[in-house]
């Protein structure tokens, strides 16, 4: 099995061959992070030494680095970004949203802020401990380092999640009523599995038609054979059903979601490229249109996650059309014109 540092060394490799004269890279998301940082090697393939030989040239120039805390570069700033937009014009495509998926059945996303009295007490971290407990440990464990802070926010980011149950599994219901198709993604496999049992509780206290209901469960932990069949029935299936699902399992590559009417996002992914992935789950052919719900809770990281998100966009709209970042980061910042909203539905009712 070669691992991913070998795979990409080949690639360096082959994309230094003499003889070669035409190279081609596609990607979905150039930016993955928000940050050109991820360009380097990218641009590194396409045009070999074009952008210096010296990773450390580029984040200087592209990516505002300056000595990190720890060592090293920190290079999760960006600067010149239209100096590298010009100079990327010459070999770079770019297919805006609006093209690729002008086609396609349309996702309308919609922000749903929680506030306090919506939420409910988090569940544990683990059999052991409460988030706060593991917070702590986690702190203490790893300090200040870029690795620890990153437990700790996903740590944190879960703890949101996890306060969200309630509100998501009545949701999740009201979407299943008169045959409609619901996905929700969460934070971790704890909360994937308690949600799901859960899930299944509620539904068999409802009408005859939501007793029968399947609820498929998906995370890390079941096997890639068991997953794939699970959204080959959900996208098979004419009648109500639901998948749970961590976002990391399925998120990225997996086609077969598209036909959900319902998608709740209760976990924010803090990287702009998750969250494209994520979303694109559902804007696929085949589908149906989709109205994906992301919920955030007021009060809790979930805030600090979406101005990170918001302040990630930035590099990317500068440098890409981006036109499916369009709006979003009002829409995630509570500023949503809702004047504007309405008047886009009423056209389109028009238009019909």
């Amino acid at each position: 099995q070669v691992n991913r540092h070998a795979r990409a060394v080949a690639m360096m490799e082959v994309s230094r061959v003499s003889s070669l004269r035409l190279r081609i890279g596609l990607t979905a998301t150039p930016l993955d992070d928000g940050r050109p940082r991820r360009l380097w090697s990218q641009l590194d393939l396409l045009a070999p030494g074009g952008f210096s030989h010296s990773y450390s040239n580029f984040a200087h120039r592209y990516c505002g680095a300056r000595p990190g805390a720890f060592g090293g570069l920190d290079d999760s700033g960006y600067s010149n970004i239209s100096e590298l937009k010009a100079r990327c014009s010459f070999f770079v495509h770019e297919v805006p949203y609006s093209e690729s998926h002008s086609s396609l059945p349309s996702t309308r996303v919609q922000v749903d802020y929680l506030t306090n009295t919506e939420l409910n007490r988090a569940d544990r971290f683990n059999d052991e401990q409460t988030f706060t407990q593991a917070v702590r440990q986690m702190n203490r464990d790893a300090g200040a380092s870029p690795e620890g802070k990153e437990r700790v926010l996903e740590a944190r980011l879960a703890e949101a999640g996890s306060r969200k149950r309630k509100y998501v599994i009545e949701e999740a219901i009201e979407g299943l009523k008169g045959g409609g198709k619901v996905v929700i993604f969460t934070a971790r496999r704890r909360e994937t599995e308690l949600w799901a049992h859960q899930l299944r509780q509620q539904l068999t206290k409802g009408d005859e038609a939501q007793k029968n209901v399947p609820v498929w469960m998906a995370h890390g932990g079941v096997s890639e054979a068991e997953r794939d069949e699970m959204i080959d029935t959900f996208r098979n299936s004419d009648t109500a059903c639901c998948l749970v699902a961590t976002g990391q399992s399925v998120g990225t590559g997996v086609d077969g979601m598209q036909t959900a009417n319902l998608a709740i996002f209760a976990m924010l992914p803090w990287k702009p490229g998750d969250f494209v992935q994520w979303k694109g789950r559902f804007d696929r052919l085949g589908g149906s249109p989709t109205l994906l719900k992301v919920i955030v809770a007021q009060g809790t990281y979930d805030e600090r996650v979406v101005q990170i998100l918001v302040d990630k966009f930035g590099p990317i709209e500068s440098f890409l059309k981006a036109d499916e970042l369009e709006g979003l980061g009002d829409k995630l910042m509570g500023m949503e014109d809702e004047d504007a909203l309405v008047s886009s539905i009423i056209s389109k009712l028009e238009v019909t």
